[in-house]
């Protein structure tokens, strides 16, 4: 019954169908991997830890209305620029972001706005099309 329950150790122990390789075994890469080549044990390019800037400056309470401040950390798109590409703590990324949003719901400033830009087109493309009527009509 033993006999019985055993599998066949005949074929390959992966189970994969891959043959097997031939010839002098491979170096490494010329190329030296992903970071670029490796020579002296260092890194190719050196990245310095990212610091928080309110942390640095000692700043507590991010104001909504101070719109130099908030605009560094909103992409053109009008996005909230995140963590790990400005190294804002995260206390301070959360009160960062509410403050952008209530400078956005007051409109504070208009490239804090993300569809400042559209609406102000608009506007100004009505605002011209009842300048034309006032001159033809």
């Amino acid at each position: 019954m033993a006999e019985e329950t055993k599998a066949p150790s005949a074929g390959s122990s992966h189970g994969d169908s891959r043959p097997e390789r031939s010839g002098p075994p491979r170096g490494p890469r010329p190329g030296g991997g992903p970071g670029g080549p490796r020579e002296g044990g260092g890194r190719k390019f050196f990245r310095r830890k990212k610091v928080c800037k309110f942390c640095v400056e000692k700043i507590e309470a991010v104001n909504y209305k101070d719109v130099r401040l908030l605009a560094q950390f909103v992409a053109e798109s009008g996005k909230i620029t995140p963590r790990r590409l400005t190294g804002v703590c995260t206390p301070h990324q959360r009160r960062l972001s509410r403050a952008i949003k209530q400078a956005r719901i007051s409109h504070c400033c208009r490239s804090l706005d993300a569809r400042s830009k559209e609406e102000a087109s608009s506007s100004q493309l009505l605002a011209l099309a009842k300048r034309a009527e006032v001159w033809v009509g």
